[in-house]
């Protein structure tokens, strides 16, 4: 009933065991109701290709799968690492007066930011046509941990140490998102997510929110939220 009447759907719900069933269900609720175009926010390129890495990027890969088999135009996004999440998570951490841990210090990410992510996604919305099947999402440049820290030392006026530290493994027991969330932590390291692409920038004309602009906006928000 909620899709009635609907001629696009964004597609998007958290890491969980029932993402392919409830994005999958969704989807065909949006087809039967004759929605002409469904944008998804996919799993990052890296979690995606080769498949059996990630149990998260295997489980957005089955969603793309059924989305190409549904009689409707489709686009899957697929953001490299969101600075919302683990970028801001980094600053936290240094703001508690910790250094930038990382299992590998040297692992470059192409970091975006998740504004831009929703400016693609209205963009793919509302175009006459979808840019393609899938479209790889990173801001203007790859930033490595140890550059992070160097970032935030310049900004903070003291230094800030980049130190190499092993990953926790999942706990026994743990549940789908925290095991996702282990898995992305190797890839990672193992510089799986060390890419940028221009994407955002044929499609919006502008370039990406860079890491530096995001730290300074970040830092500024936290003073404020502070004083």
């Amino acid at each position: 009933a909620a899709l009635r009447g609907a001629e696009r759907l964004l597609l998007l719900s958290p890491i969980s065991a029932t993402l392919v069933a409830d994005q999958i269900a969704v989807a065909n609720a949006a087809a039967a109701s004759g929605a002409r175009r469904i944008v998804k926010i996919s799993g990052s390129d890296w979690t995606i290709d080769p498949p059996g890495s990630s149990i998260s990027g295997d489980a957005h890969a089955a969603v793309e799968r059924h989305l190409g088999k549904l009689p409707l135009e489709r686009v899957c996004l697929r953001p490299n690492a969101w600075m919302q999440v683990s970028l801001a998570n980094t600053i936290r951490q240094v703001l508690s007066g910790n250094p930038v841990f990382a299992a590998n210090p040297d692992a470059g990410v192409g970091y975006i930011d998740a504004r831009d992510i929703a400016d693609v996604a209205v963009h793919q919305l509302l175009a006459d046509q979808v840019a393609g099947e899938t479209l790889n999402l990173t801001g203007p440049h790859v930033a490595t941990p140890r550059q992070i820290a160097g970032l935030l030392s310049a900004a903070l006026g003291h230094p800030v140490a980049a130190i190499g530290k092993t990953p926790a493994a999942a706990a026994p027991g743990a549940d789908f998102e925290q095991r996702a969330v282990a898995q992305f932590a190797t890839l990672i390291a193992a510089g799986r997510a060390a890419v940028a692409t221009g994407v955002v920038q044929s499609l919006l004309h502008r370039s990406p929110r860079s890491v530096e602009a995001f730290i300074s906006e970040h830092l500024v928000s936290e003073a404020a939220l502070a004083g």
